[in-house]
């Protein structure tokens, strides 16, 4: 984790505390009664993004159990998720992770793009690729991706992940029974002044 050194104590530059994040700033202390924060450089904290929590999706659900995906067609991995954004020149801080197992009678090169707003002018995001080598053979696309987002209008708006293959395939995301292996998550924060 990287901070900053004050008189030889390293300082991190996020604490966690009962009433969410804190960003540091110097000499920066929040009342544990009030919630606010007190300092002799109240100007610096003013001018700091504040993250707000907007969405935490990861169900223990079998999203996908042996779904046929059609080649060339982008095909979603679960149902739309919604999310409210406060401020307009806020941004979002958006993290997607992903777990998920593929086999195909043709090798097929696979991706994975977080949809938003798909009801509407919808804003695809690149989150992972991967591939089915052979006729046969299991792929795998796994890992995660983080973003930092302009340009939201203040209201209500949606975010779900989806798959594509240039080749058909079969796909597996079994987060209740294969957690260790298959999951998904979706973390949206919004960081607005």
């Amino acid at each position: 984790m990287s901070g900053r050194f004050t008189e030889g104590v390293r300082e991190p530059l996020v604490t966690a505390t009962a009433h969410g994040l804190m960003l540091a700033a110097d000499k920066a202390k929040l009342d544990a009664t009030t919630g606010t924060y007190t300092s002799a450089d109240a100007a610096k904290l003013a001018t700091l993004q504040v993250p707000v929590s907007r969405l935490t999706y990861g169900p223990a659900t079998d999203h996908l159990s042996g779904a046929a995906i059609a080649a060339g067609t982008w095909t979603d991995i679960h149902a739309n998720q919604s999310f409210t954004v406060g401020s307009a020149t806020a941004w979002l801080a958006v993290a997607v992770r992903l777990g998920l197992v593929a086999t195909g009678a043709v090798a097929a090169e696979l991706a994975m793009r977080a949809l938003f707003d798909s009801g509407g002018s919808a804003l695809g995001v690149w989150c992972g690729a991967a591939m089915v080598p052979a006729a046969g053979s299991w792929g795998a696309l796994s890992g995660g991706a983080f973003y930092l987002l302009p340009g939201f209008a203040a209201g209500t708006h949606t975010v779900k992940l989806q798959i594509y293959g240039n080749g058909a395939f079969t796909a597996y995301c079994r987060a209740a029974s294969q957690p260790n292996n298959e999951f998904l998550s979706i973390h949206v924060v919004e960081l607005s002044k």
